[in-house]
């Protein structure tokens, strides 16, 4: 029989009782638990280890090999009653002691209970309904587990609550009143475990979720906490089905890689996984739908997308991104505007197949927004938000490194979908590799798309407006149209200072770049200059800090990042958005490996390990042979410098003739 365990108290002695939360404050706004559980055991009444039977419960899900399916222990159950969803425990032969139970109950998806809580709970001979089963079992476990007379008394109050009519509701009552919906800790205690037995043996897990029901089983089985009471009681134990709660992932950054880890996430999860992606640029519709508002500036440069990351990619989320139709440019790649990716990924994460998975806020988030509880619960925080991630600078201080720096423009052209390009997109393929100067990302689907230019430091210093001021995506710069006028959504002040002085030696590289690939100065919708910094964290996750972390229901949280976030590249090797998807989709694959294999218990550095491993790999990869080479080629400014210089010492016709 379970011994007596010692909770000693966090809060004021002064508890009330009678349904009230036991602490003066109330622990759901402190959110901490006004007890702390231990795992010190003694036996009692001398009882001696006994033979231990483990026993499988039929869930409604039969043997399979999905990530989440329940493994029956098949070898070892008897032939004559086989677990069923009618049957629950049906016997299997047994073992000597509580240590050979744990080794006969090795699997993740399996939960050990002393034999003890069987008895307590009455079998089929006793007519009660669950409910009235539920409330004697809490008051006999309560008894025989529980020393502190507060939570005895607590758990009386709650058991004698009538306005409590369902199991799910004991269990949420504890929850909030006895825990503070906080855990203190992750390993398993007798309060824990009784509570676990009950929404079990009550088959809460397998009926219809309620919302009720869905926090008490996320809560009660939380993903990281400890399976089993450890060490082990001595006695008999009996072995169920675990009904592991969802993991929680925050994403601060809508863009393709949040988009992308998202999904990931959902799809590899299988109901395990309940993912949360805060936005700023997104708006609500009327219809209730998530999108980008019209007056939006989005981003319309075209990448390419490397058919060894897109075939990582799920069959459904392939064809969601392309429509059924990539644009082969590049041999084994297609081109794609990046606002394309962005909204057929967003519609993506709003079908069907993710509802009550994927949740998308059309809200901004800040450090302190996250640590007064904007986000709520979350067991990892992952930072998707850009080159400039707020999540890095904060939570990877001290981590970062910068490994080489290069300065570029960038020219949006829009010609039509009708127009097309100038010029066939083979040709255009071989005027960008027979140069370093200029590098054009454009789709022939629709005309548009963005010419860069590589830059010099003085170039850099002149890519503002007539006002002076730097002209960057969120306020880029744009040429007088024909007539003088300007386009639609400028001012006079966002003018391109360059464009006002046509003999400028900037100037004249622009109009170079715009005559080598057929466009015409018409046909730019604005000019943005783009720092180059190719850097990158040294590590890919870290514990969130404590002061960040007071409404986790739990001791602790993770912080990861990925995409621009962890590493930034050169674009001119076309890896950017490539990285961040794959980063995005090996997301999804460890942290569901992880899981399923039970190493988020204590939420541990290790429970991502895999990850943090490959994100270093794809560090190494990115930088070491496409940015740096680059960068030590002709793409720092002061390399791009001495390029132009030599080549203004060639004589012009020297070079018409080379």
């Amino acid at each position: 029989m379970p011994s007596k365990l010692s909770l000693p108290l966090t809060g004021p002695s002064d508890m009330q009782h009678g349904g009230s939360s036991l602490s003066g404050s109330s622990p759901e706004s402190r959110g901490t638990p006004f007890f702390t559980l231990t795992s010190n055991t003694k036996q009692r009444h001398g009882r001696k280890p006994s033979k231990t039977t483990i026993m499988p419960s039929g869930g409604k899900r039969g043997t399979g090999s999905g990530p989440f399916s329940f493994r029956r222990l098949s070898a070892t159950v008897s032939p004559s009653s086989p677990p069923s969803a009618t049957n629950p425990a049906a016997a299997i032969p047994t073992t000597p002691d509580a240590g050979a139970a744990a080794a006969a109950c090795t699997s993740e998806d399996t939960i050990l209970f002393p034999r003890v809580y069987e008895e307590a709970w009455g079998g089929p001979e006793v007519n009660r309904t669950e409910m009235e089963r539920a409330r004697i079992f809490l008051l006999r476990m309560a008894v025989m587990a529980i020393d502190l007379q507060a939570v005895i008394a607590e758990v009386r109050a709650i058991v004698g609550d009538e306005s409590i009519r369902t199991v799910p509701g004991l269990a949420w009552a504890i929850q909030m009143r006895i825990y503070g919906n906080r855990h203190a800790e992750f390993t398993a205690t007798p309060l824990l475990q009784a509570v676990r037995f009950m929404l079990i043996k009550a088959h809460v897990p397998q009926s219809g979720f309620t919302d009720r029901s869905r926090a008490v089983l996320d809560f009660f089985f939380d993903p990281t906490l400890r399976r089993n009471l450890e060490p082990l009681l001595p006695g008999e134990h009996v072995c169920y089905p675990y009904p592991s709660g969802r993991l929680r992932v925050c994403i601060i950054g809508g863009g393709p890689t949040g988009l992308a880890s998202a999904i990931s996430l959902a799809e590899k999860g299988q109901g395990k996984v309940e993912v949360h992606v805060w936005e700023r640029r997104w708006v609500v519709t009327a219809t209730g739908t998530i999108d980008y508002p019209p007056e939006a500036r989005r981003r319309d440069q075209v990448v390419t997308l490397q058919d060894s990351v897109t075939s990582l990619l799920t069959p459904r989320t392939f064809e969601a991104l392309f429509e059924g139709y990539p644009e082969r440019v590049w041999p084994g790649s297609a081109n794609i505007q990046i606002r394309k990716v962005e909204d057929r990924l967003l519609s993506r994460c709003q079908t069907d197949e993710f509802h009550g998975l994927i949740h998308l806020h059309a809200e901004g988030v800040t450090r302190e927004e996250l640590a007064a509880g904007k986000c709520g619960d979350f067991h990892v925080l992952l930072g998707t938000d850009g080159a400039a991630s707020w999540v890095r600078q904060n939570y990877f201080r001290g981590y970062e490194k910068e490994r080489g720096r290069s300065y570029a423009l960038g020219l949006a052209f829009d010609r039509g979908a009708k127009a097309g390009l100038p010029w066939t997109q083979s040709l255009n393929m071989f005027l960008t590799l027979g140069q370093t100067r200029y590098l054009l990302n454009a789709s022939d689907y629709d005309g548009r798309g963005y010419l860069n230019m590589q830059l010099t430091e003085e170039e850099w210093e002149k890519m503002v407006g007539v006002d002076g001021k730097p002209i960057h995506f969120g306020a880029p710069g744009c040429f007088r149209l024909p007539d003088g006028s300007l386009p639609k959504g400028f001012d006079e002040s966002r003018v391109f200072a360059p464009s006002e002085d046509r003999s400028s030696p900037l100037w004249k590289s622009i109009e170079d770049g715009l005559k080598l690939f057929g466009f015409k100065e018409s046909e730019v919708i604005n000019v943005v200059r783009i720092p180059i910094v190719v850097q990158a964290v040294r590590e890919g996750v870290q514990y969130l800090p404590l002061e960040d972390s007071r409404f986790v229901a739990r001791p602790h949280a993770l912080v990861a990042v990925a995409g621009d976030a962890a590493m930034t590249v050169h674009f001119w090797p076309g890896r950017g958005l490539n990285s961040g998807i794959k980063a995005g989709i090996a997301l999804g694959d460890e942290i569901c490996h992880a899981l399923r294999g039970g190493r988020f218990a204590g939420l541990q550095l290790t429970a991502m390990k895999e990850y943090n491993d490959f994100i270093m790999k794809l560090q190494g990869r990115e930088h070491d042979k496409r940015s740096i080479p680059i960068l030590n080629q002709s793409g720092s400014p002061e390399t791009l410098g001495w390029l132009l210089q030599q080549a203004q010492a060639v004589p012009e016709e020297v070079a018409i003739e080379w």
